[in-house]
């Protein structure tokens, strides 16, 4: 099954390119199947808390199945075979799971900070900055921890 998950959305908060609300954006996503989107508002950071709330908020029934789930495989009477039909269940619904991708579309300077020229640097270079998962830094930060 080929999924599509869009890296790069501008919500109302990048001021005259994005005029879609949060919910609507995230709504509009899980309608058509994404399993996730990138908010990646221009220079800001301002709608990452109610991204993140919302999709928290449209994961509930989902984290609500997996946990009757979870109470139905802690049943001792449940043979092996019903046992690993919970766990397929269980699988099934993590893939439901709608997840919030966190990040930034940054401005980046043609030139350097040090350079003093009388022209305002105007070239308009962007980068996309995306949030890694925290185990991921954690494990970047510690093995590089004797860099100081």
């Amino acid at each position: 099954m080929n999924t599509f998950v869009h890296l790069h959305v501008h919500s109302h908060y990048s001021i005259l390119d994005g005029m879609s609300s949060i919910d609507q954006l995230v709504d509009k996503a899980m309608k058509t199947g994404m399993p996730a989107i990138a908010l990646t508002d221009h220079g800001s950071m301002f709608g990452i808390k109610e991204f993140y709330n919302y999709v928290k908020k449209k994961n509930v029934p989902v984290y609500e199945n997996i946990s009757l789930l979870q109470k139905q495989l802690n049943k001792d009477e449940l043979s092996d075979i019903q046992k690993d039909e919970i766990h397929k269940n269980i699988e099934t619904e993590k893939r439901k799971l709608f997840k919030p991708i966190i990040g930034c579309e940054t401005y980046v300077a043609h030139r350097s900070r040090f350079s003093k020229e009388s022209q305002e640097d105007r070239s308009g270079y962007h980068l996309i900055l995306l949030a890694k998962i925290k185990q991921v830094i954690e494990i970047y930060a510690n093995s590089f921890r004797w860099l100081g």
